[in-house]
C-alpha cells in the first residue's frame, strides 16, 4: 500500500458528517404557539426510545425550524420510512443511539480522550471512554442490512473505523482484555484498596484474589505478542514483564503479602498506561457530532407513526413538490392535538388549495371546528416541512417559504395597545417587516381578525387585508363571524376566494356539530342556538326571577317584573 493510500484509509480524524444545512421556513414564536406545535414536539420526544434528555434541545430546534428545501426534507422522510418499515432496523439503530450517547457524554464527564493525565483514575477513565467507542462500533456492526437513507452515514462511520489499522489494534485490546476479562473493575478495586484503609477492610480476600487474577491474566495477554508485541512497544512490554515477575515471586510469600499487592497495583497501573499508549499512538480522533440526536429524531418520528398505526390511524409519506406549483391535496388529515385526546375518533378533514383557489373564508358557529381545522392545516404543513410522516390517507404538498399566524388574543399592555391595536400590529408586522415579506408561497392563518372594533370597521379592514393577500397570491385561511367576508367570495370580488364552513345538523331544534368541513359553503354563527342550549332565553330568565320571589329572597316590588 502506498503512503497516499494509507493516509486515505487511516485518517487522523473520523467524523460523522452533519446533516446538510438548508434554508428554513420563516415561522416565528407566534406561529409555533398558535398552531400548538409544542404538542408535536411532545409527541415526538415521548416516543424516542431510551434516554430522552440529551437530544431534547436538538429535537425542539428541528421541530421549531422546518426546512424549505426538497432535498433536506427527503433525507428525513427516507430515514423515518426505513425505520418505520423494518422493526429489526429500528431496534438496531436504537442500540446505536444509546451507545453513541454513552460514548459522547461519558467522554464529556471524564475529560475527553486527549493525553496528559497523571493520576491512575484519569487513565482508567480514558480507557473506559475508548471502550465506549468500541461498543459504539460493535452496535453499528450489528446493523446487518445496509440502509439506503441518511442512516447509511452512521454505517459509513463504522466502516471507516473498521478499516483503520490503528483502531483495529486498539479494539482488539479493549474488547479482549479490558471488556472480556473485566480489567477496569479489577484495577479500580485494587487501586482504591491501596489508597484507603476502610476500602481495604471492606473488600474480602476472595475479591482481592479475583482482581489479582484478572490483572495477571490481562498482563499475560498483553505481552503474549497478540496485543502488545515486544518489538513494537519494547519499553512498555519490558516494564509489564518485570512487574509480572515481581508479583509472582511475592505471591507465594505470606509475610510479604503487602508487597505483593503493591507490586500488583504497579502492574495494574502499567497495564492501563500501556493500553492508553496504544490509544494515544494508534486511535484516530473520532467526532460523532449530533449522530445520537439525529437518530433520536428519526426513531421518535417512526415510534410516533407506529403508535398512530396501532390506534388505527393511517400514516402517509407526503409527496413534496416544487414551490411554484402552489398546490396542496391532503386527504383525511387529522389535528395532532385531537389525536392525542381522541385517537382514531378524531374527525378527519381534507385540505386542498391551488394557484387558482387559495383564499379561504371560514364561517360558522363557535365550537363548530373552524379554528381546529385551521390549526390542523398549519400542523400538517409544518410536519411536511419537518420531514415527518402525516396522519392522513394521502398527501401531495408544494413547498412554502413561511408561515404567519394572527390568532385571537387580548390586549398588549407592554406596548400600550388595546385589543384591536394589538391585532393590527400583528398584521402590520407580517406584511411590512423586512426580511419576512409575504410571498405567493407563504401560508397565512388569521383567526377571527378585527374582533376588537365595531362591525363596520371590522368588515372594512378585513376586506382590505384579504384583498391584499389575494393580490400577493399567498395561501390564506381566515375564520370570521362576519357574513360580509363570505359575500366577497360569492360575488367574485375576492380573487382566489373559497368559502368553507363546518357541517351542522339540526335535530328537533338542537344543533349538532359533525366537525366536517364543507367546501363552497357558508354558515351562520347560530349564536342564539348556543344561547338556547345554555338556557339563556327570555322565558327561562323570567322564571328565575319568579322562583326567587316565590322563595322569599326579595319582594316583587323591588323588581321591574310586571
Amino acid at each position: 500500500m502506498s503512503k497516499k493510500d494509507d493516509d486515505i484509509k487511516n485518517p487522523d480524524v473520523i467524523s460523522f458528517i452533519s446533516f446538510p444545512d438548508a434554508p428554513r421556513v420563516q415561522a416565528g414564536e407566534s406561529a409555533f404557539r398558535d398552531l400548538e406545535i409544542e404538542e408535536l414536539f411532545r409527541l415526538l420526544h415521548s416516543n424516542i426510545p431510551g434516554d430522552k434528555f440529551w437530544c431534547r434541545e436538538y429535537i425542539r430546534t428541528e421541530i421549531k425550524k422546518p426546512f424549505f428545501d426538497q432535498a433536506a426534507i427527503a433525507l428525513k422522510q427516507e430515514a423515518i420510512r426505513e425505520l418505520l418499515d423494518d422493526n429489526d432496523l429500528y431496534a438496531a439503530f436504537s442500540e446505536v443511539k444509546a451507545a453513541c450517547e454513552r460514548f459522547k457524554y461519558l467522554r464529556i464527564y471524564n475529560g475527553g480522550m486527549e493525553g496528559g493525565f497523571d493520576s491512575w483514575r484519569d487513565n482508567l477513565q480514558k480507557l473506559e471512554n475508548t471502550s465506549q467507542l468500541v461498543q459504539l462500533i460493535l452496535a453499528i456492526n450489528r446493523v446487518t442490512q445496509s440502509p439506503k437513507s441518511r442512516l447509511s452515514e452512521v454505517c459509513r462511520l463504522g466502516r471507516l473505523l473498521e478499516a483503520h489499522i490503528g483502531f483495529r489494534r486498539v479494539r482488539s485490546v479493549v474488547e479482549n482484555v479490558y471488556l472480556r476479562l473485566g480489567l477496569g473493575g479489577a484495577v479500580y478495586m485494587m487501586q482504591r484498596s491501596m489508597e484507603k484503609e476502610e476500602m481495604r477492610q471492606a473488600i474480602s480476600h476472595e475479591e482481592m484474589e479475583r482482581s489479582a487474577k484478572v490483572i495477571m491474566e490481562s498482563a499475560d495477554a498483553m505481552i503474549s505478542g497478540k496485543y502488545l508485541a515486544i518489538e513494537d512497544e519494547p519499553d512498555i512490554a519490558r516494564i509489564i514483564r518485570d512487574r509480572i515477575k515481581k508479583c509472582r515471586a511475592n505471591s507465594y510469600m505470606p509475610r510479604r503479602q503487602s508487597e505483593y499487592y503493591k507490586n500488583l497495583t504497579d502492574l495494574a497501573k502499567s497495564l492501563v498506561e500501556g493500553i492508553n499508549h496504544l490509544i494515544d499512538t494508534h486511535l484516530p480522533s473520532v467526532q460523532p457530532g449530533n449522530m445520537d440526536c439525529e437518530l433520536a429524531f428519526y426513531l421518535g418520528s417512526a415510534g410516533l407513526c407506529h403508535r398512530w398505526i396501532e390506534d388505527g390511524i393511517p400514516v402517509v409519506k407526503p409527496v413534496v413538490m416544487d414551490q411554484p406549483k402552489r398546490n396542496c391535496e391532503i386527504k383525511a388529515g387529522r389535528n395532532i392535538t385531537l389525536l392525542r385526546q381522541y385517537g382514531a375518533e378524531a374527525v378527519p378533514s381534507d385540505i386542498m388549495w391551488s394557484r387558482e383557489d387559495n383564499i379561504f373564508v371560514i364561517t360558522g358557529p363557535n365550537n363548530g371546528g373552524k379554528t381546529t381545522y385551521m390549526r390542523m392545516v398549519g400542523q400538517l404543513i409544518w410536519m411536511v416541512h419537518s420531514g415527518l410522516m402525516l396522519p392522513a390517507e394521502n398527501a401531495v404538498v408544494s413547498l412554502i417559504d413561511s408561515i404567519y399566524t394572527s390568532f385571537t388574543g387580548g390586549d398588549d399592555p407592554s406596548r400600550g395597545e388595546g385589543h384591536y391595536a394589538a391585532e393590527l400590529s400583528r398584521i402590520a408586522e407580517i406584511l411590512f417587516t423586512k426580511g419576512r415579506s409575504v410571498t405567493p408561497y407563504s401560508l397565512i392563518m388569521m383567526d377571527e381578525f378585527a374582533t376588537g372594533t365595531d362591525h363596520e370597521e371590522a368588515t372594512r379592514i378585513s376586506a382590505i387585508v384579504l384583498s391584499h393577500l389575494s393580490e400577493r397570491g399567498a395561501t390564506t385561511f381566515f375564520t370570521t363571524h362576519r357574513p360580509e367576508a363570505a359575500d366577497l367570495v360569492e360575488s367574485g370580488e375576492l380573487r382566489g376566494g373559497v368559502n368553507l364552513a363546518p357541517e351542522i345538523l339540526f335535530n328537533d331544534g338542537a344543533v349538532n356539530f359533525t366537525y366536517r368541513m364543507r367546501r363552497h359553503a357558508r354558515e351562520r354563527s347560530h349564536g342564539y342556538l348556543q344561547a338556547e342550549r345554555l338556557g339563556i332565553t327570555p322565558e327561562r330568565l323570567t322564571s328565575v326571577i319568579v322562583e326567587d320571589i316565590r322563595q322569599g329572597l326579595y319582594p316583587v316590588s323591588d323588581t321591574r317584573l310586571v
